[in-house]
């Protein structure tokens, strides 16, 4: 038997919305169950636990029906862990909506028609508490407290795409009892433990230097000419938000199944051309047509070496291969010569991949 740990109603996003065949005004019951009764919830053990979603209409017509069943003799009133389990009473007593055992009969009622509903997400940290509300972008945000005094964030878009996104350690050994989410500031929720109420920011955009940790947090978007993260709302300018984060298919010369952001690389694997070759053509996709200066940066091995960048068109952007007396740096390496190649425009990394100057190939010894 699944017990309820955590629980909290509140309004979807637009996206979650479409996916249950609701209105966002429409109300939700988010829940977090585990196969254990929390008799002392600050000494709970980890075990497994599922995030489910209702609709509070759905809850209500079940229970109507389970009511209306009852009261024509037909099932026990119960359930077991409150009550004796005895036999419904029939009665002719009309149940709308809004009966809420107003008669000492039949009280109170099992029903033979369980509220059902598919877990959406499973973790295996003890859960306390949960707040849900909609963000700016039709996703519908949930942050999970758990016992450790950690915060999960996680976004929903559908039933079917529910994703971690962040976890804060916000109080270490201190369970998160309680969130608060203030009707006059969307910005911050408040969080209660047993010691202290803490004042906590819901988005936190300008911490991520990078498009893609920027992109996963659904509060934030991308500025394409600034290279920086920002705040999404009403007055958002998308035609210089980033959709997408520069990024790459393959690269279709390698031997060692290295996974990049590149549709293509020239010149070929071969060290000897490699090395007589004066750049490498990068072919990139989601990357706008940005003027500055680029640099290329091959970090591997403990160093870096910079080489000049350059963005000819909108497909490709040109490295210059490093000098052969750089690469006399790394003689150690006799099979092999890999980097992560960086690429920096006006010092901001915009594009990142591995790459192998000098074939890497497993040898079996």
């Amino acid at each position: 038997m699944d017990f309820l740990q955590a629980a909290y109603t509140g309004k979807p996003g637009h996206l979650l919305a479409k996916s249950l065949g609701i209105s966002p005004k429409d109300d939700l019951l988010f829940g977090i169950f585990g196969s254990k009764f929390q008799e002392n919830r600050l000494t709970t053990r980890d075990e497994e636990f599922a995030l489910c979603v209702y609709t509070l209409r759905s809850i209500d017509l079940i229970l109507k029906r389970n009511i209306q069943t009852c009261f024509q003799g037909i099932g026990n009133i119960g359930p077991d862990h409150v009550g004796p389990p005895l036999n419904c009473r029939t009665a002719n007593i009309p149940i709308g909506d809004n009966y809420c055992g107003q008669y000492d009969v039949n009280h109170p009622i099992n029903g033979p028609e369980p509220i059902q509903s598919q877990g959406i997400l499973s973790f295996n940290r003890s859960a306390s508490s949960i707040i849900a509300f909609p963000a700016q972008n039709g996703e519908t945000i949930i942050f999970l407290g758990l016992q450790k005094g950690t915060i999960k964030k996680i976004r929903i878009r559908s039933i079917l795409f529910v994703e971690e996104y962040g976890e804060i350690k916000l109080t270490i050994g201190i369970p998160i009892l309680q969130f608060t989410l203030p009707a006059m500031d969307q910005n911050n929720v408040f969080v209660l433990t047993s010691k202290k109420l803490i004042k906590m920011a819901v988005e936190v955009c300008s911490c991520y230097d990078s498009c893609v940790g920027c992109l996963r947090d659904p509060f934030c978007g991308w500025n394409i000419q600034t290279h920086s993260c920002f705040v999404l709302d009403n007055e958002t300018d998308h035609n210089s938000t980033a959709q997408q984060c520069p990024s790459v298919s393959h690269i279709n010369r390698t031997k060692d199944n290295i996974s990049s952001a590149l549709q293509n690389i020239n010149p070929s694997t071969d060290w000897t051309e490699n090395i007589t070759k004066n750049e490498i053509i990068l072919t990139v996709v989601n990357l706008p047509q940005l003027r500055g200066q680029y640099t290329c940066v091959f970090n591997g091995y403990g160093a870096t070496l910079k080489t000049d960048g350059e963005r000819p068109d909108m497909e490709s952007i040109h490295c210059a291969m490093p000098m052969g007396k750089d690469l006399q740096l790394y003689p150690f390496v006799k099979d092999c010569l890999g980097f992560e190649l960086s690429v920096l425009l006006e010092n901001t990394s915009i594009l990142s991949t591995s790459v192998s100057i000098k074939p890497c190939e497993i040898r079996q010894t």
